[in-house]
């Protein structure tokens, strides 16, 4: 009996035991799980199914790539280089899918003009993307990110060395362990590439030999550079045959097309898929641009579609994009070339992407061409152009250089025959146009920023407890008006200054500012108020002293209370706004125009 109870003793000891550290384990993996969450991340820049290479195309360059990844050979980087349309994206995304199923793929990094703030985001992101798929990694990496400086920090060096380097260090993970980065080329300029270019290109050797780097882009003159270098592995989109890769476009075309040939008259040939990946000239781009201004959905004049890229001379990716916008029906109009570049503008130099309803919001468009009559015939050549309600983004990358480039070469089967001044180009220099209508929206009394925006009941409740404060945020702070408060100081530094600007500056300063902490406040990232601040300060020195010292006092107030109004925003007003010093610029100017607020008589 006695043996009896002990054992049953034994066994609910055991049982307690492992249900207890089955409970630390769980409670480990939280903390760990909360700690990579806090990590930098690019949610933008990973795989999509749609960008990958059609099957039974670009087989020769895949295997090869596959070879070269499961060889033992002494390169740790290869480098896919090709011009604009090629399809090295295409490629990346294959690839990266392969790797994905067998488990081997560590990560997939794109960086696109679309997305510019994710361009300080790719260690951070490719370390949290091996630690989600190999635990050994993950164990490495944490004890790292304990420190909150190494964890969120946006610095490319230290991401590399502290994110990257000292957890491959550790791990023995078998077989390979693929990481991709699809367009190094959209990274920044050459000066800002010149970091990522040394830490990729010289250090991917400190790697185990069993990781290997795929990197695509553009041949530009500074990546180039490392082509000879004996950690890469080079190859050219170019030294894939014509003939090959016209055979895959046609088999591309004929996909996209499939249902076309009982929609068109009888006077095409029967060989018009093949007369068209011929004029395609090796570009895939091309191909997929034609495909989609045909729109096999849109049955009525089908055959005119295809008869006007299949007869005249060849043309180029840049004279396509000429022949498609100047067949827009508008195109005669006079006011339409200015409404156009100030949307297509808008698109093309905004960090992030917004919809076409919440750009019209922002560009507050007040003739017939909004932003909706303009993009929406367009959807050829703008992702989410159909949709109101979709980010609004460039099909690709070639599209945005043509667009900033003011002369074409007009050219017939590869021989240049005149230039001609690109009636479409949109000069980005100057962004004052935009800046001005995110100052404009956020200084709107109805629309833009404003006292107790989310509606908040008490102060008694920490914002973190506040029910369905995601919501109230989301309904209160819509994208247009986000994007507005995050960026408006990036565009500004590309402003040229004016009376109107310098207005609508004052106007925010004196009398928003109040409100844009909040907004943040609620957004948990005062921190972006203050690096606006700095912005404006540095911008207007020297125009308006009086305006760069107001900035100054805004940043150090953002610096001082931000902890303060990010638990509990009601606090900016009743703690942070009465402990502000008594000759500083936010106390002379706001304190007054609150009552019931608590008063500082001495200290």
């Amino acid at each position: 009996m006695t043996n009896s109870v002990t054992l049953e003793t034994n066994i609910v000891t055991l049982r307690s035991s492992n249900t207890v550290n089955e409970l630390k384990e769980d409670i480990r993996n939280a903390n760990e799980l909360a700690l990579l969450a806090e990590m930098p991340y690019a949610r933008d820049a990973g795989f999509l199914s749609a960008k990958c290479c059609l099957p039974g195309t670009r087989e020769g360059l895949i295997t090869e790539i596959l070879d070269w990844v499961n060889s033992n050979g002494p390169e740790k980087l290869l480098l896919l280089l090709g011009q604009a349309g090629t399809g090295k994206s295409a490629v990346a995304h294959t690839i990266s899918q392969l790797f994905d199923k067998q488990n081997r793929l560590g990560s997939l990094f794109c960086f696109s003009r679309s997305y510019k703030d994710t361009r300080n985001l790719l260690f951070s992101t490719i370390s949290r993307q091996l630690a989600d798929g190999d635990i050994q990694w993950r164990k490495s990496l944490v004890p790292i990110i304990q420190k909150t400086s190494i964890r969120t920090s946006m610095d490319t060096f230290t991401q590399f060395e502290e994110l990257i380097i000292k957890p491959s260090k550790t791990v023995n993970t078998i077989g390979p362990v693929v990481i991709i980065i699809d367009g190094l080329d959209e990274s920044g300029d050459r000066s800002e590439r010149a970091v990522l270019l040394e830490l990729l290109f010289k250090r991917c050797s400190e790697f185990p030999q069993n990781f290997r780097f795929i990197v695509t882009s553009r041949p530009e003159s500074d990546v180039e550079e490392w082509c000879e270098h004996p950690n890469v592995f080079c190859k050219l989109m170019a030294d894939i045959g014509l003939d090959e890769t016209t055979k895959d476009i046609q088999r591309y075309i004929s996909s996209r097309l499939f249902h076309v040939g009982n929609t068109l008259d009888d006077e095409l040939d029967v060989d018009w898929r093949m007369r068209l990946a011929n004029r395609a000239e090796g570009l895939f781009q091309w191909a997929s641009t034609v495909c989609n201004v045909i729109d096999p959905t849109v049955r009525f004049g089908v055959t005119e579609r295809v008869k006007t890229f299949i007869s005249g001379p060849t043309s180029s990716l840049y004279q396509l994009y000429l022949q498609i916008f100047t067949n827009q029906p508008e195109f005669d109009y006079a006011d339409y070339l200015p409404a156009f570049k100030r949307v297509v503008g808008a698109i093309i130099i905004m960090h992030e992407p917004l919809s076409i309803q919440a750009l019209q919001s922002l560009l507050q468009d007040d003739t017939h061409h909004t932003a909706k009559s303009i993009i929406q015939p367009l959807h050829s050549l703008f992702l989410g152009a159909r949709d109101l309600h979709t980010p609004v983004r460039p099909l690709h990358t070639s599209l945005t250089d043509f667009l900033t480039t003011s002369s074409i070469d007009i050219v017939d089967n590869g021989q240049k025959i005149k230039t001609i001044v690109n009636p479409f180009y949109i000069d980005i220099s100057d962004q004052a146009y935009f800046t001005l209508a995110c100052l404009k929206l956020m200084n709107d009394g109805e629309h833009g920023l404003r006292f107790n925006i989310c509606n908040l009941e008490t102060s008694h409740i920490p914002n973190q407890n506040v029910p369905d404060l995601d919501k109230r945020i989301q309904v209160a702070i819509p994208s247009q008006l986000s994007y507005a408060c995050y960026f408006w100081a990036t565009h500004l530094r590309q402003s040229n200054p004016s009376e109107n600007l310098f207005e609508q500056l004052r106007l925010l300063i004196r009398t928003k500012l109040l409100y844009l902490f909040e907004a943040f406040s609620l957004l948990q990232n005062v921190e972006q108020v203050c690096i606006s601040m700095k912005i404006l300060a540095d911008w207007c020195e020297g125009m308006d002293n009086e305006l760069a010292e107001q900035a100054e006092d805004a940043c150090q107030f953002g610096y001082e209370f931000g902890h303060v109004m990010m638990k509990s925003t009601p606090h900016l007003y009743l703690s942070a706004l009465p402990f502000a010093p008594h000759d500083s610029f936010i106390q002379k100017q706001f304190f007054d125009s609150f009552t019931n607020r608590l008063k500082i008589e001495l200290g």
